[in-house]
């Protein structure tokens, strides 16, 4: 079935219109040729050779335009078929992870901290000026060393009532008069054999103040039924002169014996308040007291009711 023209596209018509024109070009130009035949003759070979190049180019550039429109009007006219595109299943990589065998890291082993040492308790030491060691857990014993204040022991055992720790063999302290001991400490089994105390007899005028201290050092008891409640004369050196806390005057005696021992108690001589020659007496000075034995009192012997004679 033809086509009319109606049906060409805008490409085709334009395509037309331009051949149109280029064949009324060729026809003028050949008019032009005709009418100027005569004038052909009289031109150089040169301008022959321009004019001919000219009319070449002018033919060929018409031609061009000529076939592309009669090109669009034909791809206008018939279109081209579309293709349908094909595919092609293209196998796809998968790729895997190789198995790789990874090698463990070395674990580090800590080093082993030792623990620490165990800290020991600091010794006891002595809290008095003067502590006596005896031979064994009790005043009744001898006194073999005397340890000044601030010195350490070291307690290996105990007596059963905890009263007195033991040093070394026959060297015995009283607890008191050190500080932290420990209870943990065992109970000695080889205490040695209480000796029999010996006592110095009273002289008729007057007695020494070591005289009292080693009998009540040696056993209490007996020396309270030898002394105690009874009124003597005690003459010995002052050691110091005080006032208690509540104002009563008193002195001490220095608590040496002859052989110059230290004792455990010291005899304390207390006045009466407002004793009128109290305050006569220095340290250094020997004196003579008329009193009363009260007995053992905060590790002292106790004299009381006290006057200068």
């Amino acid at each position: 079935m033809q086509r009319d023209s109606t049906d060409v596209g805008p490409k085709a018509q334009t395509g037309r219109r331009h051949g149109a024109r280029c064949a009324a070009l060729r026809q003028n130009q050949e008019l032009r040729n005709g009418h100027a035949a005569n004038e052909w003759m009289g031109v150089t070979a040169a301008w022959r050779r321009w004019v001919i190049v000219a009319l070449a180019l002018t033919l060929v550039g018409c031609g061009a335009r000529s076939n592309l429109g009669a090109a669009a009007s034909q791809a206008a006219v018939a279109p081209m078929p579309t293709a349908t595109p094909t595919y092609e299943l293209v196998p796809t990589f998968t790729p895997t992870r190789a198995q790789v065998a990874l090698t463990p890291k070395p674990t580090r082993t800590p080093t082993p901290v030792p623990p620490p040492l165990p800290t020991r308790p600091p010794l006891p030491k002595v809290i008095v000026d003067r502590a006596n060691v005896r031979a064994g857990p009790g005043t009744v014993y001898a006194i073999v060393d005397a340890l000044a204040r601030g010195s350490s022991v070291r307690p290996l055992q105990r007596t059963r009532d905890g009263q007195w720790i033991k040093l070394s063999k026959d060297r015995w302290l009283f607890r008191a008069l050190v500080d932290s001991v420990p209870d943990t400490l065992p109970v000695a089994d080889d205490i040695p054999p209480t000796p029999v105390p010996t006592f110095t007899p009273i002289p008729r005028d007057w007695i020494a103040p070591a005289v009292l201290s080693q009998a009540y050092e040696s056993n209490e008891l007996a020396a309270n039924q030898q002394y105690q409640g009874k009124r003597l004369k005690v003459r010995g050196q002052v050691e110091t002169a005080r006032l208690n806390p509540s104002g009563v005057p008193y002195i001490e005696f220095v608590d040496t014996s002859p052989r110059g021992e230290y004792y455990l108690h010291d005899v304390r001589c207390q006045f009466t308040a407002g004793h009128q020659g109290f305050a006569h007496i220095s340290k250094g000075d020997t004196v003579m007291v008329q009193d009363l034995v009260y007995g053992i009192h905060t590790l002292d012997v106790l004299l009381t009711e006290c006057r200068l004679v």
